[in-house]
């Protein structure tokens, strides 16, 4: 789980966050500047312009935003993202699963506990998400910016775009809707069943006491 997240949030840093600054801070800018210069050719055009960002800084950012540049890191970083995302919630499902079944039935404890059980689910998972997100690899290309057409960025390919829609909503029915479902239940039994196991220990623990003060009274 924490190699998942934390793929997931290195991925997301480059394909989303890094685009968006980048989008934002040097893009915009950089257009919005070439046409408040070529309408209004004045102090205050001139004074904003050479305020802009340096180059240097520019530069930098867009020789670490991979995702834009390269066609393999582009497919590559969403597949990953995607693959990412259906891990994390499954194995969170998968151990809530778990733990509810263990609660409720304390002596199929041992049937979770083995690595053998353990790895098994993992592989699964993990065979799953490729095959599901797999689709995703083909229909992510390096294209044209709307706004701006000489700008290269990662993105849906443009025919792929309605087949995209219908695939994003089914990926959030099966990676965000039926999880919390299935997870909020689970947590319900856990809930209702506690307050049985603290009453039962309880009197386990009583009939325990009395029955060894029953033994030492009768040895005395």
């Amino acid at each position: 789980l924490c190699f998942s997240n934390g793929i997931f949030l290195l991925v997301h840093f480059f394909e989303d966050t890094l685009r968006t600054f980048i989008d934002v801070y040097f893009t915009q800018t950089k257009f919005s500047n070439e046409i408040e210069c070529m309408k209004r050719l004045n102090m205050f055009s001139s004074a904003h312009v050479n305020h802009s960002v340096p180059n240097s800084v520019e530069n930098f950012f867009r020789s670490i935003n991979i995702a834009d540049r390269f066609v393999f890191s582009c497919k590559f970083a969403n597949f990953l993202r995607y693959f990412c995302r259906f891990l994390s919630a499954y194995i969170i499902l998968f151990f809530t699963i778990q733990r509810a079944i263990v609660i409720r039935h304390p002596l199929y404890k041992a049937n979770f506990e083995s690595k053998k059980s353990a790895w098994f689910i993992i592989l699964f998972l993990v065979a799953f998400g490729i095959a599901l997100s797999g689709s995703f690899w083909f229909i992510f290309d390096i294209v044209d910016h709307e706004a701006h057409p000489s700008v290269k960025y990662c993105d849906i390919k443009r025919p792929f775009k309605k087949i995209y829609f219908y695939l994003t909503i089914g990926y959030i029915v099966l990676t965000m809707l039926i999880p919390i479902l299935i997870i909020s239940v689970c947590n319900m039994i856990i809930i209702c069943y506690l307050p049985k196991m603290d009453r039962k220990r309880a009197y386990l623990s009583n009939e325990n006491v009395a029955s060894n003060r029953y033994i030492i009274n009768n040895r005395l």
